[in-house]
């Protein structure tokens, strides 16, 4: 298996299918629209019941998201977790578990994107 950093990968993908019409920046925007819908979905369905918990004030989470590309480059969401392989997230953003840490804990938004 390649291994890439993420802004190498980019840049292997504008130069192969910006000819086609398609940049990374755009198909990262759909990725982020779908990933983004779940969450709005799960909150319209269950945000009563989760308010009914009591203090979720406090609450914070981390998800792993698989998401597959279709032949129309189009996102589809295919899991959500709440256990993540941060192993290998590690490994390739040594800055992360702090960059993590500090969305979660202390509201700064290094690193962070907002989906919503």
């Amino acid at each position: 298996m390649l291994n890439l950093r993420c802004e190498e990968f980019m840049k292997q993908f504008d130069e192969e299918y910006a000819p086609k019409g398609v940049t990374f920046a755009e198909l990262n925007k759909k990725v982020h629209k779908a990933i983004a819908d779940v969450f709005i979905a799960f909150q319209t369905r269950h945000g009563k019941d989760v308010e009914a918990c009591g203090n979720i004030d406090k609450a914070r989470a981390v998800y792993g998201v698989d998401v597959m590309i279709d032949q129309d480059y189009n996102a589809k969401l295919l899991e959500v977790t709440f256990a993540p392989d941060m192993n290998r997230f590690g490994l390739f953003q040594p800055q992360g578990y702090d960059e993590v840490f500090g969305n979660l804990f202390f509201n700064e938004e290094k690193g962070c994107i907002k989906l919503i």
